[in-house]
């Protein structure tokens, strides 16, 4: 199934001979069931969570403010794919085994990254197609299983709705798991240099 998301996508966004590569590399993987190539894929969403967005998007606000210091328009550094923002990383377990902890620890956790989610609620005021899913709201996985993943979406092409298949990035190892329900998935994470 994957292969099949691949290739449907390979041949909607690639062009020339980087499509009939990346075409002529599917049906060998698909032969061989292994491939070394380099395919292109064109997600259509990005899952990320709060450890990794904030750089990120600090990044993004630092260079429109290059921009319009140099007299450009800052509104046109904005994501192209939309960027929905699980703040669920960086939680904290203060208090517990008490009815009041989730609570509890929700407050505590506000107090602590107040600067943080005002920033986080800035970036998703000034850059269009970026959502912010607050402490609290569930963890990136379930939100993305729950509540994100369309499996199939639309796209205007050249004045026409397309149905296409969801496909996305997401930046947690576990972000794989989407597949389970028919959406191609790829998570990133560091990791460490093998010694």
């Amino acid at each position: 199934m994957v292969l099949r998301l691949l290739l449907e996508n390979v041949v909607r966004h690639g062009q020339g001979e980087e499509r009939e590569r990346s075409v002529e590399a599917i049906f060998d993987w698909l032969g061989s069931g292994t491939s070394q190539a380099e395919i292109a894929c064109q997600p259509c969403r990005i899952l990320m969570h709060d450890t990794t967005s904030t750089p990120a998007l600090v990044d993004i606000a630092a260079m429109r403010d290059a921009v319009a210091e140099a007299g450009g328009d800052p509104a046109a550094l904005t994501p192209s794919l939309p960027v929905d923002v699980s703040v669920d990383h960086s939680l904290a377990v203060e208090v517990f085994a008490t009815s009041s902890a989730a609570e509890d620890n929700l407050q505590h956790e506000m107090r602590r990254n107040r600067e943080r989610y005002r920033f986080l609620r800035w970036a998703s005021d000034a850059l269009e197609g970026v959502r912010i899913h607050p402490p609290g709201t569930g963890i990136m996985h379930t939100l993305n299983l729950e509540q994100l993943a369309t499996v199939v979406t639309t796209e205007t092409r050249e004045g026409e709705k397309w149905l296409v298949p969801d496909t996305m990035l997401g930046t947690d190892s576990h972000t794989p798991m989407i597949n389970g329900i028919g959406v191609l998935g790829w998570g990133g994470v560091g990791s460490k240099p093998r010694q």
